[in-house]
């Protein structure tokens, strides 16, 4: 079972809360050695997870359709996404030029023929390439990241009906250093880092809800928005 998302919406929190009733796993080392060029069998090392969770790096998202286990798409819209990552304070270029390179070898139909020509652009088109290949996948809950911090309890609920698994009883995250379990302990499994999620400041950038109304306010993503809406046909309910 694996969680795709489109970056920096709360994926790593939401596999530090099933970590209570399923042994869950965040982006192990050889998710960005795939990324990184390296031959490695996506399928191969996805199914030694198989009775567990593991939430796979953004940039994976093209393996989805491939993929006929249950899957988990934590996603923000276009607008709360491009607030989101033009509005971090650090490492965003870095970010930007990470994905970017291996997405063009991995670009889905849809994207091929349109002019990403700037930083801004290259944005739309890492979130549109997830969004795509995630759309033409099946066995599937898509769970919108506004919806997962407004209504943790229901949204969780609905995630343990679906994949089949007891339900979460523990939904505070008060003070969890999410960011150590993420990115710095990858190749354990998250609950023999952290069992109480009671005890521990929430560090890691991707998490709190984005309002439509902010972004309307910031230009530059407005701009880009428009640009996607006249350039790709993205779903509306997706703007």
């Amino acid at each position: 079972m694996q969680i795709y998302h489109t970056s920096h919406c709360g994926s790593t929190l939401l596999a530090t809360f099933l970590s209570e009733v399923i042994p869950s796993y965040s982006e192990p080392s050889w998710c960005h050695k795939i990324i990184a060029g390296e031959d490695i069998n996506f399928i191969e090392e996805s199914q030694k997870y198989k009775d567990c969770i593991i939430k796979l790096p953004s940039g994976l998202c093209h393996y989805a359709p491939q993929i006929e286990d249950k899957k988990i798409f934590l996603y923000r819209n276009l607008k709360n996404h491009l607030f989101k990552l033009l509005t971090l304070d650090r490492n965003k270029h870095n970010y930007l030029n990470y994905y970017y390179q291996y997405f063009q070898k991995n670009i889905h139909p849809k994207l091929k023929e349109i002019d990403f020509d700037n930083d801004g652009k290259k944005h739309v088109f890492l979130w549109c390439n997830r969004i795509f290949w995630l759309l033409n996948s099946s066995n599937l809950i898509a769970v919108n990241a506004n919806t997962f911090f407004e209504n943790k309890k229901e949204t969780l609920d609905q995630i343990c009906e679906f994949l089949d698994i007891k339900k979460i009883k523990n939904f505070s995250y008060q003070n969890y250093n999410v960011k150590a379990i993420g990115l710095n302990l990858n190749e354990i499994e998250i609950s023999k880092v952290s069992p109480n999620l009671n005890n521990i400041c929430i560090t890691y950038p991707s998490y709190g809800i984005i309002e439509d109304q902010i972004c309307l306010h910031d230009e530059g993503v407005m701009q880009l928005v428009d640009w996607a809406k006249e350039n790709i046909q993205i779903p509306e309910f997706l703007i």
